[in-house]
């Protein structure tokens, strides 16, 4: 569960684009020129802002009673939600972390302490209080990667452990400050990937060579391979796979490679042995070059 919402919301990062709306509601954030509006974030906006405006609570949350006052009619369930509702709101519409405690070990406690580091300009409220199920150094990553995002804060990368997060943090951090699809690009983390049935399992590039290893997992043998890498060249050696073979694929650059970074389309023809028709599969390698 805990690894489909961290998924959930680096693919929100990814996937969704920046809105240029303003906060509608009393978190009344000020503009500070070192940072970006969080506002403008998907995440941010999402469970910071859009998620206040779809309660409807009283402005006091102090206890259960005057929650079940406001709505007589509720279940108990119901009436313990809005209260926990209502205390989200407040911890994010007064930047007051001690009122997440209320969603104690849930996904909306690491949410709403996310919401008040970021109003509060102070990334550790997030990896201090979060009493989800992240191990912690999940917790510092993912506080750290959504907190940089929000403010196009970049020196908050440099915290996080997985060289991985690290690189799309900075990726994402470079898309939020517009800057130039090159600068952008180094931060990419490295992918070797095809469509189902072949895989890559390891690549390595210079600037005349690309090599990588791919192991036939179609359930059949293959034959007259040919893989093409964008911008440097072909081969069809070795041009037969049989069902669960390895092959390492080496192709010589007829122009050599530029830049500190490779991200080009892998095409690989082959023919299905137990059919003989001719299949394309298309995938991306994203890799430094050494």
């Amino acid at each position: 569960m805990k690894n489909l919402f961290i998924a959930f919301l680096i693919s929100l990062l990814v996937v969704l684009t920046a809105c240029n709306s303003s906060l509608s509601h009393s978190t009344n954030i000020k503009a500070n020129t070192k940072f970006l509006d969080p506002s403008t974030d998907p995440v941010f906006k999402e469970y910071c802002v859009d998620s206040l405006i779809k309660i409807k609570s009283s402005q006091n949350c102090k206890s259960e009673n005057q929650a079940i006052e406001f709505a007589p009619n509720l279940d108990s369930d119901r009436k313990q939600l809005d209260l926990k509702s209502c205390y989200y709101k407040e911890a994010i519409t007064n930047r007051d972390e001690k009122f997440c405690s209320t969603w104690n070990g849930d996904q909306l406690n690491f949410m709403c302490n996310y919401c008040v580091s970021v109003l509060k300009r102070d990334v550790q409220i997030c990896i201090d209080e979060s009493s989800f199920y992240f191990s912690k150094n999940e917790t510092n990553g993912l506080c750290r990667l959504l907190y940089a995002v929000a403010l196009g804060d970049e020196n908050v990368c440099n915290g996080i452990q997985d060289p991985t997060s690290r690189n799309i943090c900075m990726y994402e951090v470079g898309v939020r400050l517009n800057l130039s699809p090159n600068k952008i690009n180094q931060f990419l983390p490295n992918k070797c990937m095809l469509q189902s049935g072949l895989a890559c399992l390891d690549s390595g590039i210079n600037l005349n060579q690309i090599n990588f290893v791919l192991q036939n997992e179609f359930g059949y043998g293959i034959n007259s391979i040919v893989v093409k890498a964008e911008n440097c060249g072909t081969t069809n050696s070795p041009a037969t796979l049989n069902n669960g073979q390895k092959g390492t694929y080496i192709i010589t650059c007829g122009t050599p490679l530029s830049g500190s970074r490779y991200i080009g389309e892998l095409n690989v023809t082959y023919v299905d042995t137990d059919t003989g028709l001719k299949h394309n599969n298309i995938g991306q390698l994203v890799a430094m070059i050494g």
